[in-house]
């Protein structure tokens, strides 16, 4: 049996991260949880405690500084892997493995594929309709997604970090999450690096994850969505220079001008539209030119 560790990234969700820790030790395939606290002000352990969560094998770490999810699943991964795990398990606070055997279906599955394949489960947001969390080949709907798929397996198409199987050799070939990238889009570059490095990707359709949707966020524009959410000014310039930088490495020119243009016909669409233009615009270059050097104002 292939020991798996699971890897939290948490920053004061307290409550939520309770709900996401008994999920895991419910699980029929019995694993270890390692929850890294990215430095929260709220008092996450008393949490844990007062839930009777913090078992034999759930370890908490408390960050000295915030590090951002990117920072946080590099450090969490770099710490289970020194602990010779197989497997690691990612995933964000907010969501939750929806059934008991949810860990177990992802297990079988990668099984069936090999070391070299990441398997997600399905995200979902609605346990009766199975809509999405997030968009898998531009559908939000479940159902479609799991009579699309073979054997239980949609190839090619993941959500991460969200029920995320890793296997510690793909760990080895292809790295760690860059934790540069703060916020936003270390995820999709993962992915992204995966797929450059030969990594399969796959959805097992019947383990279900729940993880709260972002569609409410969203404006849909002929066949696409664009973002309309309000956001703090430091996370628009995150995701502007993460995308920008992700699709430039891995994606060619053409993809680049077409997200650049994108970009800026979702400003038509937010508030605060002028100000957003210069965090965004700001974004796009350093994206570019590679420059994660510049100092995140968290207070705006």
């Amino acid at each position: 049996m292939r020991k798996i560790c699971a890897v939290i990234v948490t920053y004061n969700r307290p409550q939520l991260l309770c709900r996401c820790v008994d999920a895991l030790l419910r699980q029929t395939y019995k694993i270890d949880i390692l929850i890294y606290d990215n430095h929260s002000s709220m008092n996450t352990k008393q949490a844990l405690c007062e839930a009777n969560l913090l078992r034999d094998n759930v370890y908490y770490h408390y960050a000295s500084e915030n590090s951002g999810g990117a920072g946080g699943f590099y450090n969490g991964m770099k710490m289970a892997m020194e602990k010779n795990y197989d497997d690691l398990l990612l995933m964000d606070d907010d969501g939750y493995a929806i059934e008991n055997d949810t860990v177990m279906r992802l297990v079988d599955v990668r099984n069936k594929l090999g070391e070299m394949t990441i398997v997600n489960s399905l995200v979902i947001c609605d346990e009766k309709t199975l809509q999405l969390s997030f968009s898998i080949n531009r559908s939000y709907d479940g159902n479609m997604v799991q009579k699309a798929a073979v054997d239980g397996m949609l190839m090619d198409f993941i959500n991460p970090f969200n029920g995320t199987l890793v296997s510690a050799e793909t760990v080895k070939k292809i790295g760690y999450p860059r934790k540069e990238y703060f916020v936003y889009g270390d995820e999709n570059e993962y992915t992204l690096r995966a797929k450059s490095k030969d990594i399969g990707l796959c959805t097992a359709v019947k383990s279900l994850y729940y993880h709260p949707t972002n569609i409410g966020n969203m404006k849909k524009i002929g066949s696409h969505y664009v973002a309309v959410s309000d956001i703090p000014m430091w996370k628009v310039y995150c995701a502007s220079r993460n995308r920008t930088h992700l699709i430039n490495q891995y994606c060619g020119k053409a993809a680049v001008l077409k997200h650049i243009i994108r970009c800026y016909i979702n400003l038509l669409f937010c508030k605060k539209r002028f100000q957003r233009l210069k965090y965004t615009s700001r974004g796009i270059r350093d994206g570019l030119h590679n420059n994660f050097s510049r100092e995140l104002d968290l207070s705006k």
